[in-house]
């Protein structure tokens, strides 16, 4: 015999280990002393609880969001495939949905239909995709263990001597299995317990394992209340009849098994497809030829065969995918399914544990309401809103996540994702009425009125536009924010999608030989998908509210903003300049300040103290506009923010504290380099950049100039070597830049 291949051993080893991690099986009086007895809530979860509980076990985070705090679920970062399913800034929407779903597992009132409803394109479909991914890996973990029953006969039912607890692992009895019957529904082990005994059990139990009624986990009445399935109970029946009412007896054939939540295997997760059934039914299978064997075991039992969905989720999540494309008839199960936790199977009936979640787009959630057969299901439905987002920082991560494959092949420029989805949040907009809200100050009033689509995007984005007057970014504060933010609880609700930027990315991808994706490409294609209006999308075609709802005019506001971008990073290129020497000019801004307001001297490290210098302050303030008249409160303010710097972090972060200050020296310098420039002369050398040999042929200072430029928009900014070209032509053409003098000193 040959060597085994050590892959193969490997791969067989790990199975095995893997196999026995997770198939624990033994007899009820093991398990009750081995595990239920050790952790009661554990043991009698129910889905609700079991949902809740594997939220928290892939942790949770506190974020800020427009000047409100969430709890952020961290299983919608995938982290089952690396992230690439990562769902974005959906903590509203997440908490929300966590809310009702631990209000259901402590049993504070009726479990309901969790309906998530939002335009297309919103990550629905994958955040219950998630979901399901999280259950079954919940499922594999120590604690999120989940068992049921299963009944195990040898070749004859005459009694035989041993302990209590036929079946149990271990080779001695591996041969007097005969027949093995699991239950289709999964049912919870202790349901073998009757009910009277199994309620002054639990009680008993939890009393004694949690002696704070305070902190006392519920008992939950499913597990109080629940019976065994029909087949489970038919031979539980018959055994005792058998046995002569001996329970010893009948409980050697009950082996407690573990199992594993799979949506392939149809184990505790379903989705039921808009094309799908979700149809209950049973049908009796004693003359099956597999149960032929059994029958001659079992006689007078007519065990039955479960079908349908419902068989598969019980236990955990059932997920109805664009739940309101069937007929509002064919949704009435739904009724005794989420308020008795019951389900006709035609034949028979059955207990079930579930989480119903269905998924829906706008249009088909509002034809639903409007029809009257649907009063009785509305009644036991929770709506959950998921909008498009609103945080351009948070949309511009799925850009981002869908250009990973194309980043491979090329190169996407810097901003490009920004843009695009600064674009697409400014249609989603809606104009704010607050600053006619008697709630609000005079200041607050104004404040949100000075707002443009862009500003308040930015304010969603939890920045402070510097486009905005001190005192509007004064009075603009958290609460005020969060008022703004949570003004139209259906802001979102319209706009573009997602998928239609992200299919301009594709568009771009595929019909063009650039070697970078630009922004200048998403733009032209923007403006003809502008032209083409309902078309692509019926928001398109929506009235505009003054500067709000108006996408062409968003595309223009995003090109004007994209434009003084570019502008400050080629300017600032052409700069060859250590940042240190930045921070260390700007340090001697603040330290000549803070001796002319306390009327001292400057010291030197070599010399006499010194005046403060003047013409030093004048030349940084007079980049700001700061005038004359407005010096003195200019510097008690600037030399405020040190002192606030130190309170928040003990340390002063100079380019943050003084960002406004950092561009101004900048700016400078570029002052002095620009007049130095030969702007034709750098035109031409950045034609050549990437053909050094003709490089070679242009003057010196020309080449040093141009090979400075693209070094640092590379090492500064991200750009390569093309689209650095093209931006700083970019910037020419539209004369963003001001090149002055055309002639080198």
């Amino acid at each position: 015999m040959s060597e085994a291949h050590p892959l193969l051993e490997d791969l067989a080893r790990q199975a095995r280990e893997e196999f026995r991690a997770h198939r624990w099986e033994g007899d009820l009086q093991t398990y009750l002393r081995e595990k239920v007895e050790k952790d009661p809530y554990r043991y009698t979860r129910t889905a609700f609880q079991l949902l809740n509980d594997m939220l928290e076990h892939f942790g949770t985070e506190k974020v800020e969001d427009a000047g409100e705090k969430f709890q952020r679920y961290c299983l919608f970062d995938d982290p089952f495939n690396a992230g690439q399913k990562a769902v974005y800034g959906v903590q509203r929407t997440m908490a929300r949905l966590g809310a009702f779903i631990r209000a259901a597992a402590h049993e504070e009132g009726k479990e309901r239909i969790f309906v998530l409803v939002g335009p297309v394109g919103t990550a629905k479909t994958t955040l219950m995709d998630l979901v399901a991914r999280g259950l079954e890996a919940y499922s594999a973990t120590p604690a999120g263990e989940i068992f049921s029953i299963a009944w195990s006969f040898p070749r004859t039912l005459e009694d035989t001597e041993g302990s209590l607890g036929f079946v149990r692992t271990g080779p001695a009895l591996e041969g007097e299995v005969f027949a093995r019957v699991p239950c289709q529904m999964h049912d919870n082990p202790l349901y073998i317990i009757p009910r009277p005994e199994r309620r002054a059990y639990l009680r008993g139990l939890f009393e004694r394992a949690y002696p704070d009624p305070a902190s006392r986990p519920v008992i939950p009445r499913k597990i109080l209340e629940g019976e065994l399935c029909y087949n489970c109970s038919q031979i539980y029946g018959y055994l005792m009849r058998r046995n002569d009412g001996d329970w010893t007896k009948v409980i050697r054939r009950v082996v407690v098994e573990q199992f594993l939540f799979s949506e392939l295997k149809g184990a505790g997760i379903a989705k039921v497809q808009p094309e799908g059934n979700v149809e209950s039914s049973a049908t009796y299978v004693a003359f099956d030829e597999n149960y032929k064997a059994l029958s001659m075991l079992l006689a007078e039992v007519n065990l039955v065969k479960f079908n349908g969905k419902y068989v598969m989720a019980n236990r955990g999540l059932m997920h109805y995918s664009d739940i309101f494309k069937r007929p509002v008839t064919y949704l009435q199960h739904l009724l005794s399914a989420v308020e008795e936790h019951r389900v006709d199977f035609g034949e028979v009936g059955a207990d079930i544990d579930v989480v119903l979640v269905g998924t829906t787009n706008t249009p088909e959630y509002a034809a639903f309401r409007e029809n009257v057969l649907s009063r009785g299901i509305q009644s036991r439905m929770r709506r959950i809103d998921v909008p498009y987002l609103l945080n351009y920082l948070d949309e511009e991560k799925i850009y981002r996540q869908g250009l990973q494959e194309v980043s491979r092949t090329r190169h996407v420029a810097p901003h490009t994702t920004t843009f695009a989805a600064l674009w697409a949040v400014l249609t989603r907009l809606v104009r704010s009425g607050l600053s006619e809200s008697e709630d609000l100050t005079l200041s607050e009033r104004q404040a949100v009125k000075a707002l443009s689509p862009v500003e308040k995007a930015l304010v969603f984005a939890g920045e402070s536009p510097k486009t905005l007057s001190r005192e509007v970014r004064e009075a603009l504060t958290k609460e005020l924010v969060r008022k703004l933010r949570n003004e139209f609880p259906q802001e979102g609700m319209e706009g573009i999608s997602p998928r239609i930027v992200q299919n301009i990315f594709a568009d771009i991808y595929e019909t063009t030989d650039y070697q970078c994706v630009t922004p200048f490409e998403f733009f032209r294609k923007m403006h003809g998908m502008l032209e083409s209006g309902a078309e692509i999308s019926d928001h398109l075609a929506s009235e505009p509210d003054g500067e709000y709802g108006d996408p062409q005019r968003h595309l223009q506001a995003v090109i004007e903003r994209y434009d003084g971008v570019v502008k400050t990073e080629v300017e600032s290129a052409l700069i060859d300049v250590n940042p240190q020497e930045l921070d260390t000019k700007i340090r001697s801004y603040l330290t000549h300040v803070t001796a002319y307001l306390k009327k001292e001297k400057v010291g030197a490290p070599r010399g006499r103290p010194s005046d403060p210098d003047e013409s030093l302050m004048r030349f940084v303030e007079g980049k700001l506009g700061v005038e004359d008249d407005g010096r003195d409160d200019f510097r008690f303010k600037i030399l405020a923010r040190a002192t606030s710097a130190v309170k928040d972090g003990g340390t002063i972060d100079i380019p943050e504290t003084y960002k406004d200050l950092y561009r101004s020296v900048l700016q400078g310098l570029y002052e002095e380099r620009r007049r130095r420039i030969h702007w034709p002369s750098l035109r031409l050398a950045l034609e050549k950049i990437d053909r050094p040999e003709e490089l070679a042929k242009l003057d010196e200072w020309t080449r040093r100039v141009a090979e400075t430029l693209v070094r640092n928009m590379k090492e500064r900014y991200g750009y390569c070597v093309h689209c650095a070209k093209y931006v700083t032509f970019y910037a020419l053409d539209r004369k963003l830049i001001e090149t002055g003098s055309e002639e080198r000193r």
